[in-house]
């Protein structure tokens, strides 16, 4: 067996990690541990393996890893945001570094007051900007998403495919953007909505643990628009 210990080097440093080994059974998941001991067996040299189930202790481990590569995503964009480029430059810049990290197809800002506006796109290569067909939209385009962002939550959908009948003219113009799954958080000002942010097509990963770090980075973005209104109208 290539995960035995008896083919451990004995010289081999024992303060390493011991080795892990990920199983799937049933369609689920979960992590073994293994180490071992040579003892006496009757009169007899024997050695004992042992198996331990650490599938809390590894998720416990992803977890910090995660919230520790949000922390560090977040201070990147904060550092963006605060420079001396103009607006456009930081926002399309943001923009990029949050497509990338979500692995993602398109990462964009809306703007929302009277009518939906696309103000900023990101778009990964080989893909179709947008932009230009999402301007003047209808506020009723978003009305299934308004109780989720006044309550300051994300929108997200794994998969276009669960809203076809229940949300035919959503999923229409979804599909004519070639969009599957998507993230959306709100922009809020005073506790008033004032645009979202969103990615097309994030990675899987993304899509189930990451929706928090949109949050901030909604709110990072509101914080920097505010300021620059505000700093326009000094001027």
């Amino acid at each position: 067996c290539k995960d035995c210990l008896l083919q451990k080097d004995a010289a081999e440093d024992t303060a390493q990690e011991l080795p892990k080994r990920r199983i799937f059974q049933q369609g689920e998941q979960y992590w073994e541990q293994l180490a071992g001991e040579n003892i006496n067996w009757c009169g007899h040299e024997a050695f004992v393996q042992y198996v331990m189930n650490v599938s809390d202790l590894v998720g416990k481990q992803e977890k910090l890893r995660r919230i520790l590569e949000d922390e560090k995503k977040l201070v990147d964009v904060l550092r963006i945001l605060d420079g001396t480029q103009p607006l456009e430059e930081r926002l399309n810049r943001v923009l990029k570094t949050i497509g990338e990290d979500y692995q993602a197809e398109r990462a964009y800002i809306f703007r929302v007051e009277e009518f939906i506006d696309n103000t900023y796109e990101w778009c990964a290569a080989g893909v179709e900007p947008q932009i230009g067909f999402l301007q003047h939209l209808e506020l009723g385009y978003m009305e299934r998403w308004m109780p989720y962002f006044q309550k300051g939550e994300n929108v997200i959908v794994a998969d276009l495919e669960e809203i076809r009948v229940s949300q035919p003219d959503e999923y229409e113009i979804l599909k004519k953007q070639s969009v599957h799954s998507y993230m959306e958080a709100p922009i809020m000002n005073d506790g008033k909505l004032t645009g979202f942010i969103g990615v097309d097509n994030p990675s899987g990963d993304r899509l189930e643990h990451s929706g928090e770090l949109l949050l901030s980075l909604a709110y990072l973005i509101s914080v920097t628009l505010e300021k620059a209104r505000i700093e326009q109208q000094q001027n």
